[in-house]
């Protein structure tokens, strides 16, 4: 048995609000430090797992004996769509915004370019440490080289 659509958007809706909570810091503090906001995001995503543990937990309970589904949670978006309403949030935001996927399209291009860069060193290296002989082949056949 699997949750309904309209259950599936509350939760979602929930998680939501509780990961823009979670990021209450970055709205409170105009000179955060990195590591700072980091574990403020992190809260984030843990806050957005629970709302979702918390909904699963709560539909098998409602449903005893009956093999559940839980409610699918997509955390990253939710979370990007939080951070993206800084000032504050109201009920027409979806949880899975335009603005969300832009800042997970940003995340996916800095998680690409430091992959990038990481190959680059490793091809710096002397050809001696494991792994580094194979980056040429893998590079021939993503089509880098």
């Amino acid at each position: 048995m699997s949750p309904s659509e309209n259950d599936c958007e509350a939760v979602a809706r929930t998680a939501l609000e509780v990961a823009w909570k979670a990021l209450a810091q970055l709205r409170e503090e105009s000179d955060i430090a990195a590591n700072v906001a980091t574990r403020s995001i992190l809260s984030a995503f843990a806050a957005v797992i629970d709302a979702e543990r918390t909904a699963d937990k709560e539909f098998k309970a409602r449903n005893p004996g009956r093999d559940c589904h839980g409610h699918h949670v997509d955390a990253h978006h939710i979370v990007a769509t939080a951070l993206t309403f800084a000032d504050s949030l109201d009920s027409s935001v979806h949880p899975h915004s335009v603005a969300g996927a832009r800042v997970l399209s940003f995340a996916a291009a800095c998680k690409a370019l430091d992959a990038h860069a990481a190959m680059k060193d490793a091809l710096d290296e002397p050809p001696g440490l494991y792994g580094a002989h194979s980056i040429p082949d893998l590079l021939k056949l993503s089509g880098t080289l």
